[in-house]
Formats: C-alpha cells, sequence, structure tokens
C-alpha cells in the first residue's frame, strides 16, 4: 500500500492582483490509500464511459463550467444534472480526504505588503505537512506518500520543487528531525495528457471551494460533500488553511 496525495489549484498566483475574479488562490490536495484510489479510479472511468463512450476525456473544471470542446453535451441541462447526480454520488461514496489552503490575496497583500516569498511557500507547505499529521504511524513504518502535480508551466513547477525541497525533512510542531528520517515523500509532476483522475478530482474541488469562498453559491458538484470530506484529526477538522 501506498499513499497518494493529488494537487490541484485555482486562481492567479499573482499576489498583487486582487481584483474580484483573482481574489482568492487555492491549492488542493486530494489524500487516497493506494486501495481506494484504484476503486475510484475504476468508477470514474465508468462514468466516463457511460457519458462519452471512452475513458480518455479529461475532465477541467474550466471546460465544464463553459461546457464546450467534450463538454458541449453539457449544453443539454438533463444531461448535466444526470452527470452530476451520478458525480455526487460517486464522490459521496469514495473514500478520500480533501485538503485545501486558501488564501485571501487582498488581505494578505496588506498583510505581507513587504513580502516576496511566493505564493507556493504559503500554500504547499500545509498540503506537505498535513498528510504526515494524519498518516504519521503509517508513513514512518515505510509506506511512502506520492504527491502528484499537474504541469503547469516551467515557472510554477521550479516554484513547486524548490517549495518541496524546503519542506523536506524540515521539522516542525513536534515533529523533530529523527521523527522524520524515516519518512519517504515523493513528488511527480505529470503532463494532462496523462489523464490522471486525481489530478482532475483536485482540479474540480479546488475550483469548487475557490467558487464557494467568493460567492457562497453551492453548484455542481454539491459542495456540502466535499465539506464532509476535509480531512479531520480526532473529530477536528484539519483539511482547511486559511491564509491571510
Amino acid at each position: 500500500m501506498n499513499y497518494f496525495l493529488f494537487l490541484g489549484e485555482c486562481g492567479d498566483h499573482n499576489i498583487r492582483d486582487y481584483s474580484e475574479d483573482s481574489s482568492v488562490f487555492v491549492q488542493s490536495g486530494i489524500l487516497f490509500d493506494s486501495g481506494c484510489y484504484l476503486q475510484f479510479k475504476k468508477e470514474m472511468n465508468h462514468l466516463k464511459k457511460y457519458f462519452w463512450k471512452r475513458r480518455n476525456v479529461i475532465f477541467t473544471n474550466r471546460e465544464m463550467k463553459k461546457c464546450i470542446n467534450d463538454f458541449r453535451i453539457f449544453r443539454d441541462t438533463a444531461v448535466k444534472e444526470e452527470f452530476y447526480e451520478k458525480l455526487n454520488l460517486l464522490l459521496k461514496n469514495n473514500d478520500f480526504s480533501v485538503l485545501a489552503s486558501v488564501v485571501n490575496k487582498p488581505l494578505y497583500f496588506i498583510n505581507h505588503v513587504a513580502a516576496k516569498k511566493h505564493i507556493y511557500r504559503e500554500t504547499f507547505k500545509y498540503l506537505y505537512r498535513t498528510p504526515i499529521v494524519l498518516k504519521y504511524e503509517a508513513l514512518r513504518s515505510n509506506i511512502p506518500l506520492n504527491i502528484i502535480s499537474i504541469r503547469r508551466g516551467l515557472k510554477e513547477d521550479m516554484q513547486l520543487l524548490e517549495e518541496f525541497g524546503s519542506c523536506e525533512k524540515m521539522p516542525f510542531g513536534r515533529y523533530d528531525k529523527h521523527m522524520l528520517k524515516d519518512i519517504n515523500i515523493f513528488l511527480r509532476v505529470c503532463n494532462k495528457a496523462n489523464n490522471i483522475i486525481g489530478l482532475q478530482l483536485a482540479d474540480i474541488i479546488a475550483s469548487k471551494i475557490s467558487d464557494y469562498i467568493k460567492n457562497g453559491k453551492n453548484e455542481t458538484p454539491d459542495f456540502e460533500i466535499i465539506k464532509q470530506k476535509l480531512a479531520r484529526k480526532a473529530d477536528k477538522i484539519v483539511g482547511l488553511n486559511e491564509i491571510t
């Protein structure tokens, strides 16, 4: 067994651009164990075959919202409603945890006007550390954590790799170097064309969280289901990190 953390994001990285449409940046992480991920992947591919008769459809939130390309079928309201009904059920019935690091850009800029840190420094650290808190005993027994991100662009990929390097084996909280030395965490950056189901889910959920924070609308998929999937430890929600 191993663990997967699929990363997604929504919003502009530029902290100085905080217009109404760009006021929030969200980086999400979807945490699966390998057995649950295989089951989820199987069901998502079944969903794709049901609506498109093939599995090589790549879910991107932008295209789904705009009903373009493969998602032109959503211009038929009945088809769209059926799709999201099935997707909501699939999300509800599968076992995974949602992590979300949310930057309120207007407040962040006011509070850190002199900061020269790029935005991943604020968001990724939480996504790296929280699975350790949640799964420490399993990780220290030589079960690896694989962090998987989609390729965004050379600058963004290099920033992510930089943050991964700065987090690696770095003590935090009660976790000192001795406690972290046997934990194996790996980062892989993949192309969109690889059609990785976990990355597609992370993209959908990052956008959904961003929309809900900005305007409070509970559109499809059902935000209440996503809230129930926020990671918990000892009945306390640890899956949401708000940065201001």
